[in-house]
């Protein structure tokens, strides 16, 4: 039975808890405007009130075991600005296999995979610095190798990269505002025996800044998608795994991350359901260029659900 020090001390933790989520993410709890960050960072820190149960060290504890199947559901928040776009925040989902159970319950080492949604409701946008270089390293980057719609797919980036800005919360299929980030990505996934040992991500795979448009090369089409593609690494480190809520299952676990992206691997893509084209981005750019912005690195933090 509950005593009335036990719900006290529960309501000081919780009121404690409130401000500190707050602060973490730079806000105060008397802002009135509604923010999504607020809301995933209550469910995630409030979950031990599922089934009426009140906070206690056994749901703090990670489990001694591990899952053979592994899943992750969470939002992404970058806290540094890179070099090319300010996009990248958003929902983002993983799934794998732990095939390193069959060595040791109390073990993880499988492969995985993730897949991080395009943040539309978030106003995104090049850098000015960017779209200038890359509007000029490709009018001066002689080829005589690119066809006359390849040279009009890119005389059309120029405009796009520089003009489109803003949030895109559209119906799916619909015209975009802006270009959005998104990711597809693979790796290892590893945890030591020990019971508090952090979980350990290592992957790779492509960044994706996309654009939906019509009447921009092909006038006739429907849709045209232009998307800047970048190589992919990145890091993990799960530092805390949150509130157990049931065998294997964590909720607000906490996550450490940072990614690299190379442009200098990067390509143009475009397509309008007919033709399509990727363009490398070494083929219409200068060396220069690509060096400059080779390198695209970012951190920030994950907030998740997971099965572990």
């Amino acid at each position: 039975m509950k005593t009335r020090a036990d719900s006290k001390m529960q309501g000081n933790f919780e009121r404690n808890m409130n401000w500190h989520i707050f602060c973490v993410f730079g806000l105060k709890p008397t802002m009135k405007q509604p923010n999504l960050l607020v809301f995933i960072a209550y469910v995630f820190f409030f979950s031990l009130k599922v089934k009426g149960d009140s906070l206690s060290i056994s749901k703090i504890l990670p489990h001694k075991t591990s899952s053979y199947f592994l899943f992750t559901a969470g939002y992404r928040l970058p806290l540094s600005t890179g070099k090319i776009i300010n996009s990248g925040q958003g929902f983002y989902f993983e799934t794998g296999f732990n095939p390193g159970k069959f060595i040791s319950k109390k073990i993880i080492l499988g492969l995985y995979a993730g897949w991080a949604w395009r943040g539309t409701a978030w106003s995104t946008s090049f850098h000015e610095n960017f779209t200038h270089d890359y509007k000029q390293a490709s009018i001066d980057y002689p080829n005589d190798n690119l066809s006359s719609f390849d040279r009009e797919v890119i005389t059309a980036s120029h405009d796009l990269f520089t003009n489109k800005k803003g949030s895109s919360v559209t119906m799916p299929g619909c015209e975009t505002s802006s270009f959005h980030n998104y990711a597809m990505y693979y790796g290892i996934v590893f945890k030591f025996p020990m019971r508090w040992s952090p979980v350990f991500k290592v992957y790779t795979g492509s960044t994706r800044s996309y654009y939906m448009g019509n009447k921009i090369v092909t006038s006739d089409k429907d849709y045209n998608i232009f998307q800047l593609r970048r190589k992919l690494y990145g890091a993990e480190i799960m530092a805390f795994r949150g509130l157990q809520l049931g065998e294997h299952l964590n909720a607000g676990a906490l996550s450490f991350y940072f990614e690299n992206n190379n442009l200098s691997e990067g390509e143009l893509y475009f397509s309008d359901g007919t033709t399509e084209r990727k363009l490398p981005l070494k083929t219409f750019t200068s060396s220069s260029f690509l060096n400059k912005y080779k390198n695209d690195p970012c951190f920030g933090i994950r907030l998740s659900f997971c099965i572990l």
